[in-house]
């Protein structure tokens, strides 16, 4: 399986200081204490490759395909107006929980011509206005269906 290049920076670090808490620890240094960090910082290593796990996935192609672009559990399928980039549309809102892979994917086949970055708070994601006020990335894509946006939402 592959993982996110994201998260190397965290397993690594965080391995590296498992390894030298468990060298300490079977050395005799610390005693007991020393134990339980490396078996803490071990779970954490483990942890995070879960977390950053890549699996590939096997998609339908042909034209025409919408696909999920996230795992998850959609919450909500309702009218709104995105005056960004498609103007009337379908949201279309997945929840993402921590146990769900956190690699987000295009969703359809088409040509990138629009993308908008807009910082914002961090609120936990099921907080009222976390879709309106949190950190968001989206990119819009041209498809032979019309345009496609697709919005990440930090939380």
């Amino acid at each position: 399986m592959r993982l996110a290049p994201e998260g190397y920076p965290f397993i690594v670090g965080l391995a590296l200081i498992a390894i030298a808490t468990w060298i300490t620890a079977i050395t005799g240094f610390g005693g007991g204490v020393t134990l339980v960090i490396a078996a803490l910082f071990t779970v954490f290593t483990i942890f995070n490759l879960w977390f950053f796990r890549d699996p590939k996935r096997l998609h339908p192609t042909g034209a025409g395909l919408v696909l999920a672009p996230a795992e998850g559990r959609v919450i909500d399928i309702s009218e709104v107006g995105e005056p960004s980039f498609v103007g009337q549309a379908r949201k279309i809102p997945i929840f993402l929980s921590i146990f769900d892979v956190h690699i987000q994917r295009a969703p359809v086949e088409g040509v990138v011509n629009h993308r908008e970055y807009r910082p914002g708070a961090y609120r936990v994601a099921w907080a009222d206005k976390a879709s309106e006020e949190n950190e968001q990335a989206s990119v819009g894509i041209t498809t032979e269906m019309g345009n496609v946006l697709v919005r990440q939402i930090a939380g």
